[in-house]
């Protein structure tokens, strides 16, 4: 059945596959795994988020995921790993400078493709764009049935 949705999910799934395509590239030139741009990206971005758990609740992935992304970027002296002073169980995450600049370097590349997907879009058609997806916001999180 093809209904009027299915144009706007296949314009976002084109724009996402052309983001990751985009964000694959961009860390291979960077000598880094497509999960390892995304694990510096997420932890540059989101300060106060300084440990694994908080990117696999984030993100939506699986602990052995980012468990393996941590091991590789730690062997790669792209971050550092402290245990953190009130949870004894907990561990910290640092990028070190090295990881600040490629995370930059993939932010840059990612905003790049975004700003031109809205190109051409006036500033109340952004704001229009932003009403419109809080709402497809919300009602997703309201979907139990299918929660990730």
């Amino acid at each position: 059945m093809n209904t009027r949705y299915d144009r706007y999910i296949k314009i976002i799934s084109k724009s996402l596959h052309q983001r990751n395509k985009l964000l694959k590239a961009k860390a291979k030139d960077l000598g880094l795994s497509e999960g390892e741009a995304v694990a510096l990206m997420f932890f540059y971005k989101h300060s106060g988020m300084d440990n694994a758990a908080d990117m696999v609740k984030e993100c939506q992935v699986s602990k052995a995921f980012v468990s393996k992304i941590m091991i590789s970027l730690l062997a790669k002296k792209m971050i550092t790993i402290e245990q953190d002073k009130k949870d004894k169980r907990a561990r910290n995450i640092t990028l070190t400078h090295q990881a600040r600049q490629k995370a930059k370097i993939l932010i840059n590349a990612m905003v790049e493709h975004l700003d031109q997907m809205f190109e051409g879009l006036t500033p109340s058609q952004i704001e229009e764009l932003d009403r419109i997806f809080d709402i497809f916001q919300q009602n997703t999180d309201k979907r139990k049935d299918v929660q990730l």
